[in-house]
């Protein structure tokens, strides 16, 4: 029996080849399916129920994951027909101006979030060949960006500008005390490459500015989380008498 895939992101066959796929047996779910003219012929060997998008890469690809960050310096050295497929987020500098992308022939292929100076979207739009995700118009600095592991608390939030747009590439923790009414005005959009993890009782507030390019844990009210795995036995289970984990 062949291996069963569900909920698949962006199932990319770019570089696939008959005895790579020969294992698979179903896929359900595939929000966006990539694949090279060279290949297209095993789209149809592969059971694939429910696809979202599909697109054909007609050259080359370069493939890039996490954040992608368009600047005049980047678009100053990169190839004329370059094609890049970006799995996170991708973030066009302030820097960039509307000449420097006119004159460059380059595309890209995005599953995830976009930001870009409002008086770019149009100029963006134009070197989309798909995008998976969304494309958020900003104004004044770039968003804020944090790679890893974040534990976002009260104090974190007290170091932000009004207004800020927090992308995180990682892990998020939202802090169980975190100050609700100070995480309204600090934080204007949330967006996720990753996993965020919060309280049940921080849904409404979270939810309202939550962009995820990944997963989230919702943790019921008082309930301790463990950070690393913890293999409990008679003797360590009793740290934790009368506590929920």
């Amino acid at each position: 029996m062949g291996k069963k895939y569900s909920n698949v992101g962006v199932l990319n066959l770019i570089q696939a080849t008959e005895e790579s796929i020969q294992e698979i047996e179903k896929i359900n779910n595939v929000g966006l399916l990539v694949y090279s003219q060279k290949n297209a012929y095993l789209v149809p060997k592969l059971n694939v129920k429910n696809i979202g998008q599909t697109i054909m890469v007609e050259k080359n690809v370069k493939m890039a994951n996490g954040v992608y960050k368009v600047d005049s310096a980047y678009l100053k050295i990169v190839d004329d027909n370059e094609t890049v497929f970006i799995n996170g987020a991708v973030i066009v500098n302030v820097d960039v101006t509307l000449e420097e992308l006119q004159q460059k022939n380059i595309t890209f292929i995005v599953n995830g979030i976009i930001y870009s100076p409002s008086h770019l979207n149009g100029a963006i739009q134009s070197k989309l060949l798909t995008t998976n995700g969304t494309l958020v118009s900003y104004e004044g600095p770039e968003p804020k960006l944090e790679n890893g592991n974040l534990h976002l608390t009260t104090g974190y939030l007290e170091g932000l500008r009004e207004g800020t747009n927090l992308l995180v590439n990682g892990i998020i923790t939202i802090d169980e005390h975190v100050d609700l009414t100070l995480l309204k005005e600090k934080i204007a959009r949330l967006d996720i490459n990753g996993t965020i993890r919060y309280y049940d009782f921080q849904q409404p507030l979270i939810s309202g500015k939550l962009s995820i390019n990944g997963n989230q844990n919702i943790i019921p009210k008082g309930y301790q989380v463990l950070s690393t795995q913890t293999h409990l036995n008679k003797h360590n289970i009793k740290r934790y008498k009368q506590q929920s984990i």
